[in-house]
């Protein structure tokens, strides 16, 4: 089995300033089912992000995706301002396990708060 070990999906696909994803598409899911099928990839790490205000439920997403597609394998995303109880609650959802994104070492030192 092949596996993909790291892709983001977003509701409304990836976007930035400069607009749309490069894959042309404002479904992530779509493009991505496409590229699986094209290269027989069975499983798929889903590391969750919701920085740059380009999906702030991202985690609740990905986790409602988990129930329809067996393929996915996701990560929440947590950056500094991270809670044990977040964390416990996402886990809870179906993450099987989390994604830090810290900008510097002042947020990692603000994360080892918990």
């Amino acid at each position: 089995m092949i596996a993909d070990a790291h892709i983001h999906l977003f509701r409304h696909g990836y976007w930035r300033k400069r607009g749309l994803s490069p894959l042309g598409t404002t479904s992530d899911l779509a493009a991505y089912a496409r590229f699986r099928r094209q290269h027989q990839i069975g499983q798929s790490l889903v590391v969750g992000y919701e920085g740059d205000d380009i999906d702030p439920t991202n985690n609740d997403y990905i986790a409602r995706l988990v129930a329809q597609h067996n393929w996915i394998v996701p990560l929440a995303y947590f950056d500094e301002n991270a809670t044990a109880d977040a964390v416990a609650r996402h886990l809870a959802a179906g993450h099987c396990g989390i994604a830090l994104y810290l900008e510097d070492a002042a947020a990692a030192a603000r994360l080892k708060r918990w």
